[in-house]
């Protein structure tokens, strides 16, 4: 048998009982998985903007459709600064 590595639940590595029988074995275990989540939860984009829609000053209530016109006007003010 080629080097394998396998990584899951000790529940699922069980399920490879038969094909790593008589085999030598290196086990290490890892964090739980509620663990795993926990740390790992990070806001969505939606949680992050919350709050945070509109605040651009001249921005529509519905900036989605003004998107495009707001960012070349922000680029135009941003470049033409700098000359």
């Amino acid at each position: 048998m080629a080097y394998q590595e396998l990584e899951g639940t000790w529940e699922e590595i069980l399920t490879h009982a038969p094909e790593l029988a008589g085999h030598r074995l290196r086990v290490t275990v890892l964090e739980s998985l509620e663990t795993e989540q926990t740390e790992t939860k990070r806001p969505s984009l939606a949680e992050t903007l919350r709050g945070k829609i509109g605040i651009l000053d001249g921005a529509s209530p519905d900036l989605s459709q003004k998107t495009g016109e707001k960012f070349t006007s922000l680029m135009e003010e941003k470049y033409s600064s700098k000359r």
